[in-house]
């Protein structure tokens, strides 16, 4: 119910985001073009929101397992290696987005203090979406590592 929950939320706010991106663009683009003003700090505020969609977007994409992948290598091993050679892959990857959070986790604390461009936003808003959005796919990768080694336990 959880993963439900978590992966309903993820989906309706990227959603919301990519239509406030959509929508804060195109109404930047109309006041320019047709009254030669713009809104102070939509550039800033855009690259937030794309930030933001991407890191969660990435999270939902491995969900659903949309990443691409070279699977040259996968495909000419033996059956027997090809779950030997994924848990190894999802070790690494896990590894990586460990280090990842606690760096994220890092810089967005020491930019606190700091502002997004013209805005009086602080620049921790941008990169939190760092750690965040690596948690997410953090924990869906060692959600399915434990369904793997479940499964095969079970065999």
């Amino acid at each position: 119910m959880l993963k439900k929950t978590v992966t309903f939320l993820e989906e309706i706010l990227t959603s919301v985001l990519m239509l406030a991106l959509v929508l804060l663009t195109f109404l930047n683009v109309i006041l320019r073009y047709f009254f030669s003003t713009s809104i102070s700090g939509v550039v800033e505020i855009s690259g937030l929101m794309f930030i933001w969609i991407c890191l969660l977007g990435s999270s939902l994409a491995l969900k659903h397992k949309g990443h691409i992948a070279v699977d040259i290598i996968v495909n000419r091993l033996p059956e027997k290696s090809k779950p030997i050679y994924e848990m190894v892959i999802h070790l690494v990857m896990i590894v990586t987005f460990a280090i990842l959070v606690y760096y994220g986790v890092l810089l967005t604390i020491e930019a606190v203090h700091k502002t997004l461009g013209n805005t009086s936003l602080s620049q921790a808003y941008l990169y939190a979406a760092l750690p965040v959005g690596f948690f997410l796919m953090l924990i869906r990768l060692v959600a399915e590592v434990n369904g793997t080694l479940r499964n095969r336990r079970a065999d």
